[in-house]
């Protein structure tokens, strides 16, 4: 059976509880982003938080966050969903969830609206998301990371229209 991809606004307060445990285990310095999905129950017009469950016991496998609320320079016509958070329980990694928690989140996206969906990554995950079936297309590095390291651009488009607005619209610059 596959997992089952849910806006947190609709999990069990034992879910978001995992999903908050998960977060501060994996990345104890980002005890916003759990804050977030702790208090998603609230509107939040700037942000999806998506959670990936197990079709078999409801137990978190990941989760993802996208800043919905974002334009890309030179393409402020084009609604672009920004993947800030992507996190696969430590359990589940190398079978596949952070691929199935991607494509995921990008088809929801997608089917809520958004031309392109965006991460800025390291470059040793460009790979991830663009060789391991996850739609996505790589772009140059784009500047220094948090960790002095070159951060890399991935984008995703809807449709194949949507790529060439954003290639002719990203041709100014």
């Amino acid at each position: 059976r596959m997992p089952t991809l849910v806006c947190a606004s609709k999990c069990t307060t034992t879910t978001l509880d995992a999903v908050c445990e998960l977060i501060t285990h994996v990345h104890p310095s980002r005890a916003s982003i759990a804050r977030g999905f702790r208090n998603s129950t609230r509107a939040d017009a700037g942000h999806a938080r998506l959670v990936l469950l197990d079709d078999a016991d409801d137990g978190v496998l990941g989760c993802v966050e996208l800043r919905t609320s974002c334009a890309v320079r030179g393409c402020e016509n084009m609604r672009n969903a920004l993947m800030e958070t992507v996190i696969v329980c430590p359990l589940h990694r190398r079978r596949g969830i952070g691929t199935i928690l991607v494509r995921a989140a990008t088809a929801w996206a997608f089917n809520a609206g958004f031309d392109v969906v965006t991460a800025y990554c390291d470059a040793a995950l460009v790979g991830f998301y663009t060789l391991d079936a996850c739609g996505f297309e790589y772009e140059a590095p784009i500047g220094k990371g948090g960790d002095g390291d070159l951060e890399s651009c991935v984008r995703a488009f809807a449709t194949a229209d949507a790529r060439a607005r954003y290639v002719d619209a990203r041709r100014m610059f």
